[in-house]
């Protein structure tokens, strides 16, 4: 893409993806208004978005009031380890995989 022509962003789908990020970032969860300062996010604006990713699936908010990510993004990432993934990108996703299980993360 020439320096000319920028590619057209959607802000709130910007937006959405670093709260995710920021959700993701806390394996036992964390509150609204700590999710809006690390996602740099207005505390409402948050508030909308947590609403409507835990709407869709993506996040779930425990009773203790903090936020974790919901079933749709394990659910996505099943589905995209089930497609067959191009010839050229499966050394870096067995390296992904391997660098999981000595850090002994989830991939």
């Amino acid at each position: 893409m020439s320096e000319s022509r920028k590619p057209t962003l959607i802000a709130s789908v910007q937006r959405a993806l670093h709260l995710m990020e920021a959700v993701a970032s806390h394996p036992g969860g964390a509150p609204a208004k700590q999710l809006a300062r690390e996602a740099r996010l207005p505390l409402a604006t948050t508030y909308h978005l947590l609403r409507t990713l835990a709407h869709e699936g993506y996040a779930t908010r425990l009773p203790d009031g903090v936020w974790v990510l919901g079933e749709r993004v394990e659910t996505l990432y099943e589905q995209g380890r089930a497609q067959r993934l191009p010839a050229r990108l499966r050394p870096a996703v067995a390296v992904t995989d391997a660098a999981g299980a000595v850090a002994g993360g989830p991939r």
